[in-house]
């Protein structure tokens, strides 16, 4: 559905809420960590539909492609995480696609873990982080390669909201 030419080979490996995408000798690889799947088996499908949405994005836009691009970087500090930033809020809106609702759940098993995600408010977390927002949290992303997950759960909420 997402219009791949080729499906990447996935893989399954233990640790904790997280996936990445990588490149290997012209093969692309999709990595899966366990407990992505645990929460799937627990009942939870649609964060996995996101999380697989949100890593295949990085491929359909060709975010691994695009590192060669990225050597003025050398030069300009910051310039490589900015550029990774906005590719997360990209594929956040690719997974945001496949799931609706687990685009809101996945980010915040990132922030919560798998276990008690379920009983935070988002809307609240996402008042009460910005509430504490000033200029420490503001340059401590600038050495991020992923924005804060406050950030992305409003991105995501705003996005939602507009589409809807």
């Amino acid at each position: 559905e997402i219009g791949l030419k080729e499906i990447p080979d996935i893989y399954i490996c233990h640790g904790s809420f997280n996936a990445f995408v990588t490149k290997f000798a012209r093969k692309k690889y999709l990595m899966l960590y366990s407990e992505v799947i645990e929460t799937a088996l627990m009942g939870d499908t649609e964060v996995l539909k996101f999380v697989i949405g949100h890593e295949l994005g990085h491929l359909k836009r060709q975010h691994l492609n695009k590192e060669v691009w990225l050597t003025p970087s050398l030069l300009i500090p910051f310039l490589k995480q900015a550029h990774s930033r906005g590719c997360e809020y990209t594929c956040d809106r690719i997974g945001h696609y496949f799931s609706t609702q687990g685009s809101f759940e996945g980010i915040l098993i990132l922030a919560t873990g798998k276990e008690i995600f379920s009983k935070i408010n988002i809307q609240r977390y996402i008042d009460d982080a910005h509430a504490e927002n000033g200029f420490w949290v503001w340059f401590s992303e600038k050495f991020l390669s992923h924005p804060h997950i406050y950030k992305r759960l409003s991105a995501i909420k705003n996005y939602a909201e507009k589409r809807y």
